[in-house]
């Protein structure tokens, strides 16, 4: 991938910006592997109520439904560079 998530965060995980997303394929391609990092995370943690199999899709996007509620508190737990960490 030409834009993942190395050019919008810093080695501390910190948020840097999206100078470095240049043009529409670089945001698609951003937008694709923020979008393959929830599901897989979400996945992990769907894994620890059911097992692998056709169950886990639907609890996996309940993990998925309760993040984006909480995405303000999510960035501030993220931080952005140049900022103190919260």
């Amino acid at each position: 991938m030409a834009c993942g998530w190395s050019h919008i965060t810093n080695t501390r995980g910190q948020f840097t910006g999206a100078g470095l997303i240049g043009t529409g394929g670089d945001a698609e391609e951003m937008a694709l592997a923020v979008f393959g990092m929830m599901w897989w995370l979400a996945a992990q943690l769907a894994s620890q109520e059911v097992a692998e199999g056709p169950g886990m899709r639907p609890v996996a996007l309940r993990w998925i439904t309760t993040a984006a509620e909480h995405i303000t508190e999510g960035a501030m737990l993220g931080g952005q560079a140049g900022s103190e960490p919260a």
